[in-house]
């Protein structure tokens, strides 16, 4: 899991809660106010973090010809990233753990965009 040192605790390594962790503890604290309405006030709380995984997932499947949909900037950015990272997690072992942790929700999808992903994206891409 994704460690990081905090300034003021230098030497003094902090773990972040996994993306689902943080979905399920979102989840507990609107079910302890009660079943109704559940989804509304969940999906109201979460929606931020929900909102770049879904978006992703829909884009993907506008890469496909047959799916009717409106291709943005940002969908075909998205996709296009999104195809260079898999063709270089294929041949690199850090990319593809990277990809599986925020499909499993284990962080968020920013990860796949921090200038340390990105440069080995581009890495990949140059081998091919």
């Amino acid at each position: 899991m994704h460690t990081y040192k905090s300034s003021k605790n230098i030497g003094r390594e902090k773990r972040r809660k996994p993306y689902f962790l943080v979905l399920i503890c979102i989840l507990r604290q609107k079910l302890a106010k009660g079943p109704e309405g559940i989804g509304r006030r969940f999906f109201r709380a979460a929606g931020l973090l929900i909102d770049i995984s879904r978006q992703i997932a829909v884009g993907s499947d506008l890469q496909h010809e047959r799916v009717e949909g409106k291709r943005t900037a940002q969908v075909r950015l998205v996709n296009w990233y999104i195809a260079k990272l898999f063709r270089s997690a294929n041949r690199d072992p850090i990319l593809a753990t990277k990809f599986l942790e925020v499909a499993n929700l284990m962080k968020t999808p920013s990860t796949l965009l921090k200038p340390a992903v990105a440069l080995r994206v581009w890495k990949g891409q140059l081998l091919t």
